[in-house]
């Protein structure tokens, strides 16, 4: 019998002859394996999660129970959600931690910074999965030794650099809305020397001038006032000032 008729067997007698939960522990590892890679082919990745958990619970050192857990942290990712990208993350840490030295380890970290910035919130809320998802693809450009990630990282980084960047501008454009100009400042003078790349140069000049005039402070309002006429001479913002 070929291993599909085999695999097709097993999930036919599972599925008929005993409670579920009760047959698969009578399972092997390699054959709960062989029968979740037939769900996860099929995208039926709730079903295979059961089987790889199984299958790595039996073996969890073998190479067996190495592409069980993987297997397991790729149907989380693949099914979405906050709480499955959750799991995901860790059990593809928990691969880190076991098999550090495998051929997968530079996919494994992908796919950590992967399951983080399917997380990150829009710009005007929290970014503390951004920073973490930054955090993850560096260690990604450091651990992919092939560079088969390399680029894709760094696009990530650049992505991710401009959405704090973002973050940093809506509080300050919040802050000097709302009579609060110094900390506006602030804010701005931080992005333009973290973030130079910031697309919104033209706007931030034009806000550091109006915070600065609001305070009074006429000198800083005309360096900012004449470096946004250097910088920008047909932006419709000069003639706001």
């Amino acid at each position: 019998m070929r291993i599909g008729g085999v695999i097709f067997f097993l999930i036919f007698s599972l599925s008929s002859c005993a409670p579920k939960e009760d047959a698969i522990l009578r399972l092997s590892s390699k054959e709960s394996f062989e029968i979740g890679m037939q769900f996860f082919n099929n995208r039926d990745f709730k079903k295979a999660i059961k089987y790889f958990q199984h299958a790595f619970e039996v073996e969890p050192y073998s190479l067996i129970g190495q592409k069980s857990l993987l297997k397991l942290a790729d149907s989380y990712f693949e099914m979405g959600g906050e709480k499955n990208l959750e799991f995901a993350t860790r059990y593809y840490k928990d691969f880190v931690k076991r098999f550090p030295t495998s051929e997968q380890i530079g996919y494994v970290y992908f796919m950590i910074a992967e399951s983080l910035y399917k997380r990150v919130l829009p710009p005007d809320r929290d970014q503390s999965l951004t920073r973490e998802a930054m955090e993850a693809y560096g260690e990604v450009i450091v651990v992919d030794i092939e560079g088969k990630y390399r680029k894709l990282a760094e696009q990530r980084i650049e992505e991710l650099r401009n959405r704090l960047a973002m973050h940093e501008f809506i509080v300050a454009k919040f802050y000097i809305r709302f009579g609060v100009p110094r900390a506006g400042i602030k804010r701005l003078l931080y992005i333009l020397d973290t973030y130079p790349t910031f697309k919104h140069r033209e706007e931030i000049y034009f806000l550091l001038a109006k915070a600065y005039t609001k305070l009074g402070e006429v000198e800083n309002a005309s360096e900012w006032r004449e470096k946004l006429s250097r910088e920008f001479p047909k932006s419709k913002l000069i003639r706001r000032l």
